[in-house]
């Protein structure tokens, strides 16, 4: 490994550094990047100042509780963004069965159909962390060369980036992830967005809408009256929490199936 003894992730930078970057860094280039190459989640790692550890700084798409597990990695760890990172190169896991052959520890506390890559994020000096992005099952067992090009090009510019940062001494501070759905306030400004919701509140069916923690973000009538509480009542709880028939932790892995493979 080289160059990391110079990298500042929070505010150990030198005495004399000018204060952080003013724009989110890290989560503009992640979100750009998911964009680019239609993927649903990712994260962002950076190198810990004098350890051989990744921590994750930033991630995108999913709840942080998905990847807990993996919130702090050491280099020498068998998982994707290690091994990324460790060996410089690219790594592709196309789906469930290559996830349970090559990271059987993954597999088992995410077993879900998804595809994910993982990159270095490093320059010819240093390595200053990694980054993975995940796809639905669906996605192609092989990576096109449009992904490729497009992952490999926004991880040399990050990393080009937090060089330039490290030599102006501007620490680089992990940054809030990117899960937050749009608000029904948000969403209602448009006069469209309103009548679909007066359209659903008018359907004779119960349906409910979850966020990606699984709660409740939006409940018509009919739902209320086949659960025998108010809107009011349901909005912002976990359905498994709320509905007692639901209260079996098979629901909530179900819906956990559901985040990761978009089916």
């Amino acid at each position: 490994m080289v160059g990391v003894s110079d990298w500042h992730v929070s505010g150990q930078g030198r005495d004399a550094a000018p204060p952080p970057v003013g724009r989110p860094l890290l989560s503009l280039t992640l979100a750009a990047l998911m964009d680019d190459v239609h993927a649903h989640s990712g994260a962002v790692y950076l190198l810990t100042p004098g350890e051989p550890v990744l921590e994750m700084a930033v991630m995108a798409g999913l709840p942080r509780a998905f990847a807990a597990p993996w919130e702090r990695v050491g280099l020498s760890a068998p998982i994707p963004v290690a091994e990324a990172a460790r060996d410089r190169r690219l790594v592709w896991v196309s789906g469930e069965e290559d996830m349970a052959r090559h990271y059987p520890r993954i597999a088992v506390v995410l077993p879900y159909p998804f595809a994910l890559a993982a990159l270095p994020v490093a320059t010819d000096r240093a390595t200053y962390g990694a980054v993975f992005v995940t796809w639905p099952g669906s996605h192609p067992p092989e990576l096109s060369d449009r992904e490729q090009d497009h992952l490999i090009a926004a991880c040399d510019r990050l990393a080009l980036r937090l060089e330039r940062a490290v030599e102006e001494g501007r620490p680089i501070h992990p940054e809030p992830d990117l899960i937050a759905p749009a608000s029904v306030a948000t969403v209602a400004g448009t006069l469209g967005a309103v009548e679909a919701v007066r359209m659903v509140a008018r359907l004779p069916y119960g349906l409910c809408a979850l966020d990606l923690h699984g709660r409740i973000s939006f409940a018509n009538a009919a739902a209320a009256d086949l659960l025998g509480l108010p809107v009011s009542g349901l909005l912002g709880t976990q359905l498994w929490a709320t509905v007692p028939w639901l209260n079996d932790p098979v629901y909530e892995d179900r819906y956990r199936a559901a985040l990761l493979s978009q089916q």
